[in-house]
């Protein structure tokens, strides 16, 4: 077998934990004084939602060229690091209330 596919295998397998992980209730809430500065910006709900088809177009991007196996392995890499960091420390963010009922706030609320 091709050792691209594999690669691709891994990496969509080592992806597809996060959900799982993702669901399981939060044991840490970390906040810092800088926290309480950063204000929340619905415009950037576009750029949130825009990451995945980024990553996927990627892959296409890069499917034919000498740089995809290096591609793979660093998000192989990265995910497995990401992982391991939220199975053994759990953490979550503490949700803002929106009031607003703008698209990108119901965007953002469907998000939570």
């Amino acid at each position: 077998m091709n050792i691209t596919i594999v690669l691709l295998i891994f990496s969509l397998a080592i992806k597809g934990l996060y959900i799982p992980l993702n669901r399981r209730r939060s044991q840490f809430y970390w906040k810092i004084p800088l926290d309480n500065k950063i204000p929340l910006l619905p415009f950037f709900t576009i750029f949130y939602l825009l990451y995945h088809p980024g990553v996927f177009s990627t892959y296409i991007l890069l499917w034919n060229t000498p740089h995809i196996n290096r591609f793979l392995l660093s998000i192989i890499i990265s995910y497995i690091i990401s992982t391991i960091f939220w199975y053994f420390i759990p953490n979550g963010v503490s949700r803002p209330i929106l009031t607003q009922s703008t698209i990108l706030h119901n965007i953002l609320r469907f998000i939570y």
